[in-house]
């Protein structure tokens, strides 16, 4: 470390040999600047027209330099930690600012630790202030006031016209009087978090031209007016989250235009606050202020493979059953159709909701993810998914089995195929419904989790029933793929949509990043493929090799009779 005592001599070396070896990797303490690959000077060394660092770094960018978090000296730009305030020695050469009031008593300072222009009163048992009464009190720059039970009133802050960061977290404050902060002109940081403030005036905040940062997080807070934030211009960082709030006008945010970081529980807040570079939540993988499906190719994707599931498999399972259901190859595809087709069902209804609130989702976005209408379309999904998975793997045991034992095993009957197909179906419903029903493991909403009514597998999120998302949609979908890899290379071609799914959730379970354009493909390409490609697969290849068949018997049987003919005569 390199300082000197008030009498300019060197607290270490006094030649300074203890500096010149060594110091690269030192771990500077609190109050202390690490100049880069070198020693530790102490912050008010910083901007004091003296260079100290080797490499002079710092006195680089000091004309805008304001001591964040530190006393800066009047009359000379020299900043103090509060570990060097009342040290017994004058740092501030002009007015030494930072050694008065040192041994001041006021009722702050009663119950409180005060260290210069600081008073620490957390968890102090106080309930009120009075107006301050001396000249120390009323130029405190720090007062924390956090975890008691102090009533806030017009008078409570009277006369602290030089304070700049105000701490009232944790009071159980449900109202705070209008005007409480008018005195504090030179305010900069408020802490009102952890307590039962319902709604704030724009009354309240009176006075407070210069605050940068206000934290209203953990609160009960459930509307914010357009004039609520309209008397805070300065402001840069606003906390919201944490709160029930449903009720924000589309113009709140307009006052604060300096506003930089916004903190709220639901994207949709910051669609509102549209000039805030950096507000949080981010949205969905899918979703937009404007639309549903943000992305364009996307809205006409689902429209295109939601409309193939949908008339390909219906044109299956009503030729499955006017031409061929007595075997259980044929009852297991038309199985299968009804599991692809209720995908189609479900693309159909996002399509259409998409469709609907094109321009103005945000705004019926909540309503939209909790009605029933998304529940009964992650239900959809869910089901249609878990039974074609099953189907698939049915029909390659099956197949396997006729295959590697004919004698022994055979065609399946139809008896056992009913029951098998039935209690597979029986077994989905009932995994697809669990998630519908009031169980608090699943949260208000586990399919209104995102925008198009999927638990999503392959999102780094981790939203309420996440374990159980995992489980049906990598562990089961995980099995049914290895077996069906073994069992039946062509099968496995028409259900390889499920390794990208695979690969990505485990992935994503890990802690890898997985931009969010992949899981919008993969819930709107890569997972309804199948429901659109399994007709073709199934049902469209079958009738061109039964025409075939019977072109092919025709055309023999003619060619007998003419021989028949040609001998007789």
């Amino acid at each position: 470390m390199d300082d000197q005592t008030q009498y300019k001599v060197q607290t270490s070396c006094r030649d300074g040999a203890h500096l010149r070896t060594g110091c690269g990797g030192a771990e500077c303490g609190a109050g202390m600047y690490h100049c880069p690959l070198s020693f530790c000077i102490p912050h008010r060394k910083i901007c004091d027209g003296i260079v100290d660092c080797p490499g002079g770094e710092d006195e680089l960018d000091c004309h805008n330099y304001t001591c964040p978090g530190l006393l800066k000296c009047r009359g000379a730009d020299i900043c103090v930690s509060h570990g060097e305030v009342c040290d017994g020695v004058a740092h501030c050469p002009v007015y030494r600012e930072d050694e008065k009031y040192c041994d001041h008593k006021d009722e702050i300072c009663d119950k409180c630790h005060c260290v210069g222009y600081v008073a620490n009163c957390r968890r102090s048992n106080i309930t009120r202030l009075s107006p301050s009464s001396t000249v120390a009190t009323r130029r405190l720059r720090v007062l924390l006031l956090a975890t008691n039970v102090l009533r806030v009133t017009p008078d409570t802050f009277r006369g602290l016209h030089w304070l700049g960061r105000l701490e009232l977290a944790d009071n159980g404050l449900e109202v705070i009087s209008a005007g409480a902060f008018e005195d504090l002109l030179n305010l900069r940081e408020l802490d009102l978090s952890w307590n039962r403030l319902q709604e704030v005036d724009a009354a309240v905040f009176s006075g407070l031209k210069s605050l940068r940062t206000l934290d209203l997080s953990h609160n009960r807070l459930v509307a914010l007016r357009s004039t609520s934030l309209s008397l805070l211009p300065a402001l840069e960082r606003l906390e919201l989250n944490d709160n029930t709030l449903k009720d924000i006008a589309v113009d709140a945010f307009t006052p604060v235009k300096r506003l930089q970081v916004l903190t709220t529980d639901a994207f949709k807040f910051c669609c509102i606050a549209r000039h805030v570079a950096n507000c949080r939540p981010q949205p969905d993988e899918f979703s937009s202020c404007e639309d549903l499906m943000a992305n364009r190719l996307l809205q006409m994707s689902i429209w295109v493979l939601g409309t193939s599931a949908f008339v390909g498999n219906l044109f299956v399972i009503i030729w499955r059953f006017r031409t061929d259901r007595t075997k259980a190859s044929s009852f297991f595809v038309i199985n299968l159709g009804c599991s692809d087709f209720l995908m189609g069902l479900y693309l159909l209804i996002i399509g259409s909701v998409d469709a609907h609130y094109r321009g103005v989702y945000i705004v019926h976005a909540d309503s939209w993810r909790a009605s029933g209408l998304c529940q009964l379309a992650g239900f959809l999904a869910m089901l249609s998914s878990e039974v074609s998975v099953f189907m698939l793997t049915v029909m390659t045991v099956e197949r396997l089995l006729t295959i590697i034992y004919p004698l022994q095993f055979g065609h399946m009957r139809m008896r056992h195929a009913r029951i098998i197909t039935g209690v597979g179906w029986a077994v989905c419903i009932v995994l697809s419904a669990v998630p519908t029903l009031k169980v608090p493991y699943f949260g208000d909403a586990f399919f209104g989790s995102t925008g198009v009514c999927l638990p999503f597998m392959v999102s780094s999120q981790r939203t309420k029933g996440w374990e159980y998302s995992v489980f049906i949609f990598l562990v089961v979908n995980l099995i049914s793929f290895l077996i069906i890899c073994f069992g039946y290379i062509a099968i496995f071609m028409s259900v390889k949509s499920q390794v990208p799914i695979i690969l990505i959730g485990f992935a994503a379970l890990g802690g890898a990043y997985v931009p969010p354009d992949v899981s919008a493909w993969i819930a709107v390409f890569v997972l309804p493929l199948n429901s659109a490609v399994n007709p073709l697969l199934y049902t469209i290849s079958a009738i061109d090799c039964r025409r075939w068949v019977v072109t092919a018997h025709f055309r023999c049987e003619h060619h007998s009779n003419n021989a028949g003919a040609v001998v007789f005569l």
